[in-house]
């Protein structure tokens, strides 16, 4: 199934099923939508590396980063 660029409560606005389900369920067709067929931007490299690594990792070494500095002040 295709990837759709909506909220959950979009798929129950009038004429979504009839648009992109009953032609699928019916003929077997995929009918793309707009996000689908329009030319996507690329990924910023932060938001890239911030799926590399998860938030709460960095939260951590962060935190035991500012604790040594603090350390090494006293």
């Amino acid at each position: 199934m295709s990837v759709r660029n909506c909220s959950h409560s979009d798929y129950f606005q009038t004429g979504f099923a009839e648009k992109y389900w009953v032609p699928w369920i019916v003929y077997g067709t995929i009918i793309p939508s707009a996000f689908e067929t329009e030319s996507q931007s690329a990924t910023p490299f932060l938001k890239n590396l911030l799926g590399l690594i998860p938030i709460k990792y960095l939260l951590v070494v962060l935190i035991a980063l500012a604790v040594w500095i603090v350390l090494k002040l006293l």
